[in-house]
């Protein structure tokens, strides 16, 4: 699809949002708002799935994992809606997940808590590479040797799963867009670079708490 066709259809799902918003103000459950704003779809003639299931493939193995998409509007677009009195980072991180994991760069996070919808509207765009296989080369360094047999087994399955799928969504970019700036005819210069916050090394961390946990059973 076209930048302009897409930009098209947030701007409506956003009037549909908004229009909801201003039927029933703030306040509401989530599932309420989720609810009002599929009717109003309907009424509009777009097309979309409430609740959509998102399986997880590891290593062609598909999984359910119990991802589900609030709204999944024509195929393209994923919309995430909340209704909390503050967006925090985790919110965020969880529409960008959606994104990694569908074959589409569209997200919608509405946050229908405050008093003018347009200020808990935004848009996230994903630009970085899907597949959760192309990752950095796996790491030879033979830490896990460290433990005994078991749990070096158990280190070794927890940093593979680590490397194939949080590597890859903690170095994805993304484009993180005000949504009010599109439809509303604003300025569109205040997009910004972001990254969901980065996991770390895994294998560190379990060694240094496996040290830890030693240390505390010979006091």
């Amino acid at each position: 699809m076209s930048v302009d066709t897409d930009n098209i259809l947030t701007g409506q799902v956003i009037g549909a949002a908004i229009a909801v918003h201003r039927e029933v103000g703030p306040g509401l459950d989530e599932p309420v708002y989720e609810k009002m704003l599929s009717s109003q779809l309907l009424a509009q003639g777009i097309r979309h799935e409430c609740q959509a299931a998102l399986p997880l493939r590891y290593k062609g193995v598909k999984l359910d994992c119990g991802y589900r998409r609030d709204l999944w509007i024509e195929s393209r677009l994923v919309v995430e809606l909340k209704s909390v009195e503050t967006l925090l980072p985790i919110h965020d991180a969880q529409l960008l997940t959606y994104l990694w994991l569908t074959p589409c760069e569209l997200g919608l996070l509405i946050n229908f808590d405050v008093p003018v919808l347009k200020h808990g509207v935004h848009r996230r765009v994903w630009t970085a590479e899907r597949n959760p296989l192309a990752t950095d080369p796996p790491n030879n360094d033979s830490e896990s040797g460290k433990f005994e047999p078991l749990s070096g087994a158990v280190l070794a399955a927890a940093v593979e799963v680590h490397r194939t799928l949080g590597r890859a969504c903690s170095a994805a970019p993304t484009r993180s867009v005000c949504a009010t700036n599109w439809p509303c005819g604003e300025s569109s210069s205040n997009a910004q670079k972001s990254s969901p916050r980065g996991f770390g090394n895994l294998k560190s961390r379990m060694l240094w708490r496996f040290r830890c946990s030693c240390a505390a059973k010979c006091l």
